[in-house]
């Protein structure tokens, strides 16, 4: 079964928390993810069983926006209890030595205590006053993870950042953090000022203090903030430019189709009126051409009505010429 579970992981291309920067100088996964543990609530939101899935899909929005898409809810959770895990492996070994857990931020700090310390959690002078108002005494780490979670061996290995086992880990630091307490070799102490450029296993992991990296972050969350903002002003400019000239071309298009409609009611008009004028002047025809008809028909009645009392010709035609009537247009 620890075979297939190994076959699995190693198919599966692992990526460091604190080596997946976007762009040259960005934050990293680890970054972030001090980041949101540093914000006030959002550790006690996430350390309760009900309400982790929505502190994690925070954490996971959070590094989405600084362009960190590979990481998963699932892998959010299995790293921040590995490094809970390293954080009390690391405090068991200061209270074996019966001291302080801010023991690191001391003036003297024995290089030795702090080797092991860094090896068991190297994120422990970041941790450290985050999980202060913490209370951890009387549990052990194994207590603790009963208490709160489960441990998971395949889909959450992607957030392991290459870590062994805490199990066989704390098994090797016990046994090597014995024999340093019972060998000879001279107590060896420097400033923990010198501490902040120190770098732990090949340089997988450079210490830095809180300020500092929380400044730097947030300097690069506000520009890309401030990035996003502008952006989506531009958006906001485009869009109105392209309505205003949306609304011009529809004012435009009102316009002419006015303005045709008032050509082609003036022009009804005038046809109107034009058919009007002939109908009248058709009209006024029609009846003088029924009077010159009608008159014809009565001079000729007439002619006919005195050539039947024998009345010469020649008089009725000086009397009722009909050639007047038919030189009449």
């Amino acid at each position: 079964m620890q075979s297939t579970t190994r076959s699995s992981s190693a198919g599966k291309r692992l990526i460091p928390w604190n080596n997946d920067s976007v762009g040259r100088g960005g934050p990293t996964s680890m970054d972030v993810l001090l980041e949101w543990l540093r914000t006030p609530g959002n550790y006690a939101l996430w350390h309760k069983q009900s309400a982790r899935c929505r502190a994690s899909t925070d954490l996971l929005a959070m590094l989405k926006g600084n362009g960190i898409g590979h990481r998963t809810v699932s892998g959010i959770n299995s790293k921040i209890k590995k490094m809970i895990s390293g954080y009390l492996s690391a405090v068991e070994v200061l209270r074996e030595e019966g001291l302080p857990c801010d023991y690191l931020e001391g003036e003297d700090v024995d290089e030795d205590i702090e080797g092991i310390v860094l090896k068991e959690c190297p994120e422990f002078r970041a941790l450290e006053p985050i999980f202060r108002g913490w209370d951890f005494r009387g549990l052990s780490q194994k207590d603790w993870a009963t208490c709160n979670y489960h441990w998971t061996t395949s889909e959450d290995s992607e957030a392991s950042d290459y870590d062994e086992s805490y199990g066989s880990r704390a098994t090797k630091r016990k046994a090597a953090h014995a024999s340093g307490r019972r060998s000879s070799r001279s107590k060896r102490l420097r400033s923990t000022q010198r501490a902040v450029q120190d770098t732990s296993g090949a340089g997988k992991w450079l210490v830095t203090t809180c300020p500092d990296a929380t400044a730097d972050l947030r300097r690069k969350m506000v520009a890309c903030t401030l990035g996003q903002v502008k952006n989506i002003f531009k958006l906001h400019l485009a869009t109105a430019r392209i309505k205003d000239e949306c609304e011009v071309q529809v004012a435009r298009c009102r316009l002419q189709t006015e303005q045709h409609r008032g050509e082609l009611e003036r022009g009804l008009d005038d046809i109107k009126l034009d058919t009007e004028r002939r109908r009248q002047e058709m009209q006024l025809e029609s009846e003088r051409r029924q009077k010159e008809l009608k008159l014809k028909v009565d001079t000729l009645e007439s002619q006919q009505a005195l050539k039947n009392q024998r009345v010469p010709t020649a008089d009725i035609d000086r009397v009722l010429p009909l050639s007047a009537l038919q030189n009449d247009p």
